[in-house]
This record gives C-alpha cells, structure tokens and sequence, in this order.
C-alpha cells in the first residue's frame, strides 16, 4: 500500500456525515449481493445505537474517511470483544485497510484483557468470510436469524491463552456440532423446521 492511512480511535456516541456516507455504501453493496444483511436496513438511530459504548476504529487517507469498526466490550458478560460494522469504501477494497483498523482492535483489547474477540458474517459473504479467517479467526459456530435469509458463521478470535479454543480440533467439532443442530431446527430465514417442531414437541412430553 503506497499511502499513509492513519487510524483513529474514538469513544464517543456521535455519527458524523461521513460516517454515514461510509456505513450507507456497505449498505448498497450488501443489497447488491442479495444478501438480507441486517445492516441493510440501519437507519442513522441504528447506528447512533452501534456506536453507543462502543470504540469506534476510523481509518483515513488524509482527511477523507474510508474505513471504519465498531469494537464492544462486555466486561460483565466474560471481558469479551465483538466487532460489528466493519466497512471499507469500495475505491479502497482490497487494500488490507480493515486488516489495518483491527491489528489497532487487537492492541486495544489485550490492553483491556479481553478474552476474546467475536464476530459473524453471512456463509455466503466469501470476502468477508475470507477476512475474518485471515485475520485469525476461526468459525466455530452456525446460526440464523428471522432478519436475514443465510446462514451466518460465528467468529472467535482467541487472544487469552492457554485457551481450549486456540486447538481448530476443538473449534472445528463445536461447529460441526453446532451446523447439525442449526441446519435441523432452522432454516435461513430463521424460521424452525419440521424437525425442529418434531422435536420439540417430543421435549413437552
């Protein structure tokens, strides 16, 4: 990467114009890819709310905005991370700027001695899927939701070691444990299957 993109943290609750402009392209290009990503329909409350206690990673070319990530933490819920709004304008896909934003995510939270960092993203959203893995995450979960029309992967990035998490034998197993249990009792609308209603009805018994 010939230029000089220079991160910015920010831990307050306003969503400036170009934040927005920047969260609307993902919105537009996720739609493109006709994938019901619950971001599609963020209005600028929904964002506000993102924002709220969270730490908002900025990346810029200069003065102009073209990455952002929302980090939480959930210190009363196991000192975990998840990040969310992960967005890049499309003039700067493909040159690692997101990779950028979390390696300052990651420095954050060992700082913070987060335990781990979740995430998720649609099966089908091969880019993103490909990210996350290269950015050391492993997938070790399948779920779906009634707001979209995929199957999602759960992402975890362990960063307290030892940790049974940081064996894939582990993390490979509770996710094709998990898959089964997801694909059986729902489908990717998030709507429960028969089999799902089978059984648990067998559960009432």
């Amino acid at each position: 990467m010939n230029k000089k993109i220079t991160i910015i943290l920010r831990n307050d609750e306003s969503v400036d114009q170009d934040l927005r402009r920047i969260i609307k392209k993902k919105i537009a290009e996720r739609k493109k890819q006709g994938l019901n990503f619950t971001c599609i329909n963020y209005t600028i409350d929904d964002i506000k709310k993102k924002a709220e206690g969270a730490w908002v990673f900025l990346a810029y070319d200069e003065s102009k905005l073209v990455g952002c990530i929302f980090f939480h933490v959930y210190p009363n819920k196991g000192n975990y991370g998840y990040i969310e709004v992960v967005s890049v304008h499309p003039d700067y896909k493909g040159m690692g700027i997101a990779s950028l934003i979390f390696k300052e995510i990651l420095n954050k939270a060992k700082t913070l001695g987060v335990e781990y960092i979740g995430s998720d993203t649609a099966v089908n959203a091969k880019s993103s899927v490909k990210w996350h893995q290269k950015n050391g995450f492993k997938i070790v979960r399948l779920q779906s939701s009634p707001k979209s029309n995929y199957y999602s992967y759960v992402f975890r990035n362990q960063l307290r070691t030892p940790s049974i998490w940081n064996s894939s034998l582990w993390a490979n197993t509770h996710f094709f444990f998990s898959s089964l249990n997801c694909r059986l009792m729902r489908d990717k609308y998030g709507r429960t299957t028969l089999i799902g209603k089978i059984l648990r009805k067998l559960k009432t018994i």
